[in-house]
């Protein structure tokens, strides 16, 4: 998956431009240095974000330093209870290795877990288990090109229990011992989870990334290494990697949850203040560029993938710059041109006839150093043609002409209702996916904004945006002339002969030199239900369920309603209306899951899908249909 420099959470797109990439980046991070340390490399951010911007952090977080540099953010947190996330953020992952290292970052990661200073090889797990927490849903680690990061979900914040979580997660930092022998029988796990990523779907994204960023080192690191590498790495390789990067003036941990923050801190402190920096620190890598010119074409046959996929698409080349409010109210302007666009390519996809499935339009930015834009589809093998020709004419219309008022003031009330929606829902945030959701913006240098500033920050630039504004946010984004054309997957039989990229580039061609029509947009309607009732309902009876905290209201007809009140998520209402026996009265085995896509995609009575989703932006309403046991 990617990430990108975003927008808050409450607006970031569900829309995944680039497959099997999980990146969050800070290389180049303008910040006052911590200490004195002479051989520190520029790619190692030593201050915080906010520190230089105009954008102020959430003031309920507790930013700190310790004198060797290790940086740390704490929140207090109470969901779920008696729980607290641990997060150690190491900023370096497989870009940083040399390349006799390609893989060496995530094998390392492996390698913490089998012997460190505290637990020897073989009891960690065992400490996990006796504390009541599960390997994998409890603790766990991953490795992208930027980053490397280890996670703890302690099942209490009591001193003693917290105490012991941070010395697991200091010898993560400097109490790697990196056995040999372990090194050794390491080695079997790691490639055999190599080859069990070699699947279509694999192979598809893994291309397309070395395509779409040819020129650069995210083209040649993928994450998993390479199988030469693997084979021979030992643990002189491994402790090179681990001595350059692992260092503290390199680290930032995370804790978020139900704890007491006073206390948290000097437990920290006193568990990491003693780390040291084994040696100097690595060499920072030059990630390098992409091309900016010409029309590129990939053609890659996985009959295995089981569709046809097609991308349309621009990476462009751009410099990291601090956060800052300008800065945002720039990529707010893209995310709204990128989700105008987006709703249009939804109305196609639903199109009687239509080529189009699983449609999606993704842009921002990648790695600090890429600005991204793309359209993607999935299509019937014998429709590519019609497809890539939906996609090219939707961009053009888009481009040329830009939105209508009635599109932008939809978006407009989408984001607004997610960012209200962020706002209620603030005191029944996830511990965990604070602390992701922290790191992710400390290493794409991003401020981080509690919910109630997002909306303060957000919401008047909403208000104020113009569709000459909101227009020229999705023009920036395809600004540069490079194109990428992407055809994957199931091979469509016209491409099954001789140069299949000449016949892809030649039907771009083709398609980019015929005129674009206007766009056709679909007519809107009021909402036409729920009228305000004439009188009351008469109830026939009522019953209390003390049992469950639950109480029942009968009405004529056989109606039922049943309430009851939970804490679970705030400020939101779950209604459900049941009806039926379900699945017991299919006539066929199957047609009630053809029941539900065919409700979901059609609309409801006198709404269609597309008329029904702008009648509800603006809200936090959420409709579905499915058909029971």
């Amino acid at each position: 998956m990617t990430h990108a420099r975003s927008l808050p959470v409450a607006l970031r797109l569900a829309h995944v431009l680039f497959c099997l990439v999980a990146a969050l980046v800070a290389l180049i991070v303008p910040a006052a240095a911590a200490g004195s340390d002479s051989d520190r490399p520029a790619c190692i951010s030593t201050g915080w974000p906010h520190e230089g911007s105009d954008l102020a952090p959430d003031p309920s977080l507790r930013f700190g330093r310790l004198d060797n540099g290790l940086r740390y953010v704490l929140l207090a947190n109470r969901e779920p209870r008696d729980r607290v996330a641990l997060y150690l953020n190491v900023q370096a992952g497989s870009l940083h290795e040399t390349d006799d290292q390609r893989g060496v970052a995530h094998y390392l990661e492996h390698m913490l877990f089998n012997g460190t200073t505290h637990y020897p090889p073989g009891t960690l797990v065992e400490y996990f288990q006796s504390i009541g927490m599960g390997f994998g849903a409890d603790t766990n680690a991953h490795t992208s090109f930027d980053e490397t990061v280890y996670n703890l979900l302690l099942p209490s914040g009591k001193p003693e229990v917290l105490a012991d979580g941070l010395k697991v997660l200091a010898d993560y930092a400097r109490g790697g011992l990196l056995r040999e022998t372990e090194v050794e029988r390491e080695r079997g796990i790691i490639l055999a989870e190599k080859r069990s990523r070699d699947s279509a779907e694999s192979r598809v994204g893994k291309e397309q990334l070395r395509f779409d960023f040819a020129g650069t080192l995210v083209a040649e690191r993928d994450p998993i290494g390479t199988e030469e590498v693997l084979a021979a790495a030992d643990s002189r390789l491994l402790r090179r990697y681990y001595d350059h990067w692992y260092r503290p003036d390199n680290l930032i941990v995370v804790v978020v949850g139900d704890m007491a923050v006073a206390e948290t801190e000097h437990l920290l402190r006193e568990r990491f203040a003693p780390l040291t920096a084994a040696g100097p620190a690595g060499t920072c890598p030059d990630i390098g560029r992409v091309g900016t010119e010409g029309v590129s074409v990939l053609f890659q046959p996985e009959p295995e993938l089981g569709y046809t996929g097609l991308t349309l698409n621009t990476v462009v080349n751009v410099t990291p710059q601090t956060d800052s409010q300008a800065g945002q109210a720039e990529q707010l302007r893209h995310y709204v041109g990128t989700a105008l666009l987006n709703n249009r390519l939804q109305q196609l996809e639903r199109q009687p006839g239509s080529p189009l499935t699983g449609s999606r339009v993704s842009g921002g930015l990648f790695l600090r150093h890429f600005r991204y834009a793309g359209l993607t589809a999935r299509v019937e093998p014998g429709k590519w043609r019609e497809g890539l020709g939906m996609l090219q004419t939707a961009l053009a219309q888009a481009l040329r002409d830009g939105f209508s008022e009635a599109e932008l003031v939809r978006v407009k009330g989408e984001l607004r209702a997610s960012l209200d929606k962020a706002v209620q829902t603030a005191s029944s945030r996830d511990s965990s996916t604070i602390a992701r959701d922290l790191i992710r913006k400390l290493n794409s240098n991003e401020v981080p904004l509690a919910p109630a500033q997002e909306m303060a920050l957000f919401g008047p630039m909403l208000e104020q945006m113009t569709l000459a504004s909101a227009n020229d946010g999705l023009r920036q984004l395809w600004v540069g002339a490079r194109r990428h054309v992407q055809v994957v997957g199931t091979v469509p039989p016209d491409l099954a002969g001789k140069e299949p990229e000449e016949q892809i580039r030649a039907l771009y061609t083709a398609h980019a030199a015929r005129p674009v029509a206007p766009w056709v947009a679909e007519k809107q309607v009021d909402f036409p239900y729920l009228p305000v009732p004439a009188s009351a309902g008469t109830v026939v009876a009522e019953k209390d369920h003390t049992d469950i905290d639950a109480r029942s209201v009968d009405f004529p007809g056989g109606v039922r309603l049943n309430t009851k009140a939970t804490d679970f998520d705030a400020k939101q209402v779950q209604v459900a209306i049941h009806f039926g026996r379900g699945r017991q009265t299919e006539p066929a085995e199957g047609l009630a899951l053809v029941a539900e896509t065919v409700v979901r995609e059609s609309g409801v009575g006198k709404l269609s899908r597309e008329q029904l989703e702008a009648a509800l932006a603006g809200t936090n309403v959420k409709l579905e249909f499915r058909a029971g046991a």
